[in-house]
């Protein structure tokens, strides 16, 4: 997905589902668009194996009694209630023949620039869509059974103001020169293969002023029979976590002193979820994870890079993540937050 403003390329993202679920985790508060279908998984993320059916729409009342019973008892029995909310809501067909399935998505948590709330006059936005053919790895069924994706109808709805002509006039007159907007800047990287027991990621070499910066691993291929939308270091509570040590390394300075630690053996999260609750505070949040659910299914390792010389940016930093981990391929996503203008 890419966004132009006027004819500035503000930002191209790969991998959406894996930043957008940072930055909502982070950035927004719990119940941050849980209408449109941001419900994260909760328990141990597993995968239901057994689905809500449809419903025929001649349906006798016995029937929708059994489908209702059914529904109820999976709900009760699933360990991931996240993932049997999100099914139902995806699978709901409203009464406006209009819309039928669909999913409101709101796309300013990916690009900064749109959670400005000013009005921006003679600034045309484009989106560019470019969508990857994985319906095998999208949807998960019995059996492991094919599904297909067909998306029938997309809008794009931008908040619009029409002044009256001599409002507009007014506006037009006052303007004497370009107003910059500061926003913060989403750097994304991944997904990255990550080898060895000692690697140093390198991110990026900016000029831009870095605030806060998200890494994430996954280490389960995509499949219709493995939940990958959620972040791992370890299957359940029992196994050994992945990864050992992160810190993050700009220029000279590490981001925090010491190497942050999960200890396989006694498997304590602690230090990470301190840091996640840090920053999900920063930006006015309580953090929408308990510990458990964190470190099970979302440990989004958050770094806080505010606390830096004022001119360290200017003739450029490197940002490298340096990891220690258990022999294996990990693979790591990297959500760099930088203030910029236009």
């Amino acid at each position: 997905m890419v966004l132009e403003a006027g004819s500035n390329p503000i930002k191209t993202i790969k991998h959406l589902g894996e930043f957008d679920t940072m930055l909502k985790t982070v950035l927004y508060p719990k119940d941050f668009d849980s209408v449109s279908g941001w419900i994260p998984d909760v328990g141990d993320g597993s995968v239901l194996k057994e689905l809500g059916r449809n419903l025929a729409n001649d349906a006798d009342l016995a029937r929708v009694r059994v489908v209702a019973r059914n529904t109820i008892e999976r709900v009760a029995r699933a360990a991931n209630h996240g993932f049997e909310k999100r099914v139902l809501q995806y699978n709901n067909v409203v009464e406006n023949k209009r819309w039928g399935n669909y999913v409101n998505w709101k796309l300013y948590p990916l690009f900064g620039l749109l959670e400005h709330r000013k009005v921006s006059i003679g600034l045309p936005y484009k989106i560019h869509l470019q969508r990857e053919i994985n319906d095998d790895k999208t949807f998960f069924e019995e059996n492991a059974s094919d599904a297909k994706l067909e998306i029938t109808n997309l809008q794009l709805f931008i908040p619009v103001i029409t002044p009256s002509i001599e409002v507009e006039t007014r506006i037009f007159n006052s303007l004497i020169k370009d107003i910059e907007i500061a926003f913060l800047h989403r750097n994304t990287v991944g997904s990255m293969t990550l080898t060895g027991e000692s690697t140093t990621w390198p991110i990026t070499n900016t000029i831009k002023p870095a605030r806060y910066l998200m890494v994430g691993f996954k280490n389960l291929p995509d499949s219709q029979t493995n939940n990958n939308n959620v972040f791992r270091v370890a299957m359940n509570q029992t196994q050994d976590p992945i990864i050992h040590k992160v810190q993050v390394r700009s220029n000279n300075d590490n981001y925090p002193n010491q190497l942050l630690t999960i200890n396989p053996t006694t498997k304590d999260y602690n230090e990470y979820y301190r840091n996640y609750k840090n920053i999900c505070e920063l930006f006015g949040n309580p953090p929408q994870f308990e510990y458990v659910d964190f470190a099970l299914n979302y440990p989004i390792f958050c770094f806080d890079l505010s606390a830096h010389q004022e001119d360290l940016f200017k003739t450029g930093v490197n940002i490298n993540i340096h990891i220690e981990k258990t022999q294996g391929d990990v693979t790591g996503y990297c959500l760099l937050l930088e203030e910029a203008n236009i």
